[in-house]
């Protein structure tokens, strides 16, 4: 995009901008991430320094007739910010909510590796929430107009992953996991079918147990 919109300037969150510059590390934890889909979607390139501007939480940017306020998010990613347009309240949520679809009313976390964290996602919710967004605009998939039942939707699942994966034995096998997760909700049963979608929720899954790994290395 940078390449074709010759005036735009790419905004990311205070700390990001070194990894829009040089890409190397974003490109290598997307590609453990994303596996085979990583080639599909196309690698990252390196955006000029001078067209990279850092922006931090509250901030308020006016792009035409519209004011965009930066707020930072964490919890799927550290440099992870969404955007409130403030006339319309509408609120482009990046991934600080979970993946909704929702003819089917299913939804999983947007818990990926190298660095989700359930805390900072609870949280990250309740303060996103607490901006009175009349709208959410989600990358996955679309639109929302039920703001606190999707908010809601999104805090029982997480819970729901927390406590199922929390108990689950460190030395249990992926697919085992993953079959639990996919049993645990009824609105998942068409996921064994979708061998990507399945995919995805192992994707998924990784993220989450990884965080529980990573808390008992601290403790």
């Amino acid at each position: 995009m940078i390449e074709r919109l010759p005036n735009a300037t790419i905004l990311v969150y205070r700390g990001g901008g070194k990894h829009i510059a040089n890409p190397q590390r974003l490109s290598e934890g997307a590609e453990m991430v994303l596996g085979p889909l990583y080639r599909l979607w196309g690698e990252m390139k390196a955006a000029p320094a001078d067209r990279i501007r850092e922006v931090v939480d509250g901030e308020v940017i006016s792009v035409g007739g519209n004011r965009l306020k930066m707020l930072y998010s964490p919890g799927h990613a550290p440099f992870h910010m969404s955007v409130l347009e403030l006339e319309s309240r509408s609120l482009f949520t990046g991934d600080s909510v979970g993946m909704y679809v929702q003819e089917r009313g299913t939804l999983w976390p947007a818990s990926p590796l190298p660095s989700f964290r359930y805390e900072d996602s609870m949280e990250t919710m309740g303060e996103l929430q607490a901006e009175a967004p009349r709208r959410l605009l989600i990358p996955h998939y679309g639109p929302q107009s039920d703001v606190s039942g999707l908010f809601e939707l999104n805090r029982r699942t997480y819970m729901a992953w927390h406590d199922l994966l929390g108990r689950e034995p460190e030395q249990k096998g992926m697919a085992e996991v993953v079959k639990d997760i996919i049993g645990s909700d009824p609105s998942y049963s068409w996921i064994p079918a979708d061998e990507l979608t399945r995919w995805v929720i192992t994707m998924h899954v990784t993220g989450f147990r990884q965080y529980f790994s990573d808390l008992r290395k601290a403790a």
